[in-house]
């Protein structure tokens, strides 16, 4: 073939593909928001679950078996704790909630894979942490349309927010991925008027989740914050220690008078000095019966647990765990612990890895937020189960599909250069 006509193909087959990773980039931004928003409205349900999800899909399966890369690690962990689930059956109380949590961590599952496969092949991670924002700024707007925000807010009512949604614990983990967005694209942002932009709906946010009244979620948000400072700025602090020192003495008034009306005039505030328990509330203190419960659980089947869901009915409480770390172990055994244990290390040392041949600050500083978002996570975990919910195991997904991105695209820099060096020494045709 004549070598001009062959990259001539070689260019469309590639601009083609960009279009078309580029078209799967903006289905997953639209089907986070049909999954997470749209979805939540008992008309769109069903339609959410049983077509816009299959057809997304089929479409990225459908693209993946076309043009194959190798599945991420993580998902083949996930997988096996899918599979692991299995032996759990022979313990189980509740069929009906066994099978519930099945299909559910099977759903996630396949959304897992699909978008770490479309991040690998498209890209565009700004999109999605914009898709983030976007879903967040949606469920606060129909807070106060529907008027639960101002209820949340009136004066000596024990109201938590948690629009559209089960749970306030997961109300404000929503309002935790449209922080984690709005600081994904902080660094990149240059004009006055967009940082003071951002800053109002960092802002909003940060109501929004001390309106949930959720203890775990605030303190999940202060690490959250905190992390992104150390990771993201550590290098800028050692460079102007002296104007770094100077700017949090003066934030230290502001600072405590914020806490000081946080717990004084707030619900959450409220919540957070209660320490002993209340009439339908759990504290601290039953938590910590709840692991011992859990541990009970683990002892009886060790190797693979009491079964999905079946937490509350083993429990002498009838409470769920409240935590992601003994709901494993007590439903899937010591097996299902150590796999979730080697699902996030992986992550991780994918991190770590990119980082040492990464010299872009823009990307390091992604890198970075992403270190202080999965610490977050693990740190929520302490309190949720964060394997049985959409939205963290979707958030996880697009950390480690930005990540596994970034190794394929370094890989495939690697394999143009050599082939440059081989074709300048005359060893290959271009």
């Amino acid at each position: 073939m004549d070598t001009t006509l062959r990259h001539n193909l070689l260019k469309q087959s590639s601009l083609y593909d960009e279009r078309y990773y580029r078209f799967l980039s903006y289905l997953l931004a639209a089907y986070i928001i049909v999954l997470i928003f749209i979805g939540r409205f008992p008309n769109f349900q069903q339609l959410s679950i049983w077509l816009a999800g299959p057809i997304f899909a089929i479409i990225v399966v459908s693209n993946f078996i076309k043009r194959p890369v190798k599945v991420p690690r993580e998902v083949l962990l996930f997988g096996l704790l899918w599979l692991w689930t299995f032996p759990g059956y022979l313990s189980v109380v509740d069929f009906e909630g066994y099978f519930r949590y099945f299909r559910l961590v099977f759903t996630i599952l396949v959304l897992f894979f699909c978008i770490e496969i479309v991040i690998i092949k498209a890209g565009n991670i700004k999109l999605l942490y914009k898709v983030l924002i976007v879903n967040c700024i949606l469920f606060f707007a129909y807070a106060i349309f529907q008027g639960d925000f101002f209820t949340a807010t009136a004066q000596g009512e024990d109201v938590r927010l948690y629009a559209l949604v089960n749970t306030s614990n997961g109300f404000a983990y929503i309002g935790l991925t449209g922080i984690s967005g709005i600081l994904f694209l902080w660094n990149e942002i240059k004009s006055f008027n967009q940082r003071l932009l951002y800053s109002f709906l960092l802002g909003s946010f940060i109501v929004m989740i001390v309106l949930t009244a959720s203890r775990s979620g605030f303190i999940t948000m202060l690490f959250l914050i905190a992390f992104w400072l150390m990771f993201c700025y550590y290098q800028n602090f050692k460079k102007h220690a002296a104007i770094y020192i100077v700017a949090i003495i003066l934030l230290i008034p502001f600072l405590y008078s914020g806490y000081s009306y946080l717990l004084d005039e707030t619900y959450l505030g409220e919540r957070l000095n209660v320490t002993v328990e209340k009439e339908g509330g759990i504290t601290t203190e039953s938590r910590f019966l709840l692991y011992e419960q859990g541990f009970e659980m683990f002892k009886k089947n060790p190797l693979y647990g009491v079964g999905l869901s079946q937490f509350k009915y083993y429990a002498e409480s009838k409470s769920i765990a409240h935590s992601e770390y003994m709901e494993i172990l007590a439903t899937t055994g010591l097996i299902g612990f150590v796999i979730m244990f080697f699902f996030y290390l992986t992550i991780f040392r994918k991190i770590k890895s990119i980082k040492k041949v990464i010299r872009s600050p823009h990307i390091l500083y992604r890198l970075n937020l992403s270190y202080a978002i999965l610490v977050s996570i693990l740190i929520f975990g302490f309190f949720r189960a964060n394997f049985l919910d959409i939205l963290t195991m979707v958030q996880i997904a697009i950390v480690a599909g930005y990540t596994n991105y970034l190794a394929h695209k370094y890989k495939k820099y690697l394999v143009e250069k050599e082939s440059y060096k081989e074709i300048k020494a005359g060893n290959l045709i271009p």
